[in-house]
């Protein structure tokens, strides 16, 4: 059952947006932004960053229209309760499919780069275990956690990417604003999927002691996010030029690998950009799990989600098994991202034009 003092503050909230968002997207996003910008397609995170903010604000102001309500209660003031229960209902399965693969991708590049012997099951399974554990602990718990996670993920990280700031060509980023504008923005409108995610902060404010400071904290945590983002593009970009990154499935574990750190200590570079990214998957997966119990929970008008938890984790192990190879994860990933952009963005306006119409919700 979830903790009975089940309630977090907005720099935790910021964590786990911070946590939640940087995953799998990281490791291929150089890549997609160079392939529609070339050397500007930093320019492209730029953009993806704006629009995101502006789906945060937007994703902060429908949730605030009902802050101490579910979602399904909340939207079902608005929208009725069976359209709030089918757009739940199409949530549920955006939140599950989208960790499956996810789950998929993890299992697949530990097996490639850590433990070439151990059973793709295996890893998955010790990985929903741990996530489902925290789950069950409530928010509070997993706010808590993410507190000393994104320190332990975060600030290692940015020391090598800056260590390998040294040892890249920034004349691979010439020439600068060569690229039309139309395709800095259609570049923009599809790394916007990268911060899948921030959906979380429509069902995130019955957790929050102070939901009127949701909103500037969910912009702020998304701009650090960008930030973060394009720092590993840019250097990523200056390190193999557009031209080599085309031809990697993920760029930025090639480029934390290429890192020579002072003094040697570690070997690997990949294999410590992997622990960074483990924490982000299991970030991902337990909160996943943790809002398809709660949507599962208010649209069954259940008070247990411990159930729920168990459920939706078996469903998850299961369908991380469907897709034959990586390259159909990718696919499903693909339909599963762009079907979410419905959730950050339309779905939110449209409870806030309706409430505004029909005069409901709070005013906070």
């Amino acid at each position: 059952m979830f903790s009975v003092n089940d309630k977090i503050s907005v720099r935790q909230l910021q964590a786990l947006l911070l946590l939640e968002v940087l995953g799998t997207g990281v490791l291929i996003l150089p890549r997609t932004a160079s392939g529609f910008a070339g050397q500007d397609g930093w320019l492209v995170i730029i953009a993806a960053t704006a629009l995101a903010a502006v789906c945060a604000f937007v994703l902060a102001s429908a949730g605030r229209l009902f802050p101490s309500e579910s979602f399904v209660s909340g939207a079902g003031k608005i929208l009725s309760r069976p359209v709030a229960v089918l757009i739940a209902l199409g949530f549920l399965v955006k939140i599950i499919a989208l960790s499956a693969m996810e789950l998929r991708i993890l299992g697949e590049t530990v097996r490639i780069t850590m433990l070439r012997d151990t059973p793709y099951a295996v890893v998955c399974a010790a990985m929903l275990f741990a996530a489902g554990c925290a789950a069950v602990k409530g928010c509070e718990t997993r706010a808590r956690l993410a507190q000393i996670l994104v320190v332990l993920a975060f600030v290692p990280l940015v020391l090598i990417f800056f260590i390998g700031a040294f040892d890249v060509d920034f004349t691979n980023l010439m020439p600068v604003l060569v690229t039309p504008p139309e395709d800095i923005m259609n570049g923009g409108l599809y790394s916007l999927r990268a911060f899948r995610g921030i959906e979380f902060i429509l069902l995130i404010f019955p957790f929050v002691a102070n939901p009127r400071r949701v909103r500037s904290g969910a912009v702020q945590a998304v701009f650090v996010i960008g930030c973060l983002m394009l720092f590993i593009t840019v250097i990523t970009i200056a390190k193999f030029g557009p031209t080599d990154i085309a031809r990697q499935m993920w760029p930025t574990l090639q480029m934390m690998d290429s890192i020579t750190l002072p003094g040697a200590f570690i070997e690997r570079q990949d294999a410590l950009i992997m622990s960074f990214w483990i924490i982000s998957v299991f970030a991902v997966t337990n909160a996943s799990l943790f809002f398809a119990a709660v949507l599962l929970k208010s649209m069954f008008k259940s008070i247990k989600s411990s159930r729920f938890i168990i459920a939706v984790g078996v469903i998850i192990f299961g369908l991380s098994f469907v897709p034959e190879n990586i390259s159909q994860v990718y696919a499903v990933m693909d339909y599963i991202l762009t079907f979410g952009i419905i959730y950050m963005f339309v779905v939110p306006v449209l409870m806030l034009v309706i409430a505004r119409l029909r005069g409901v919700g709070e005013r906070l």
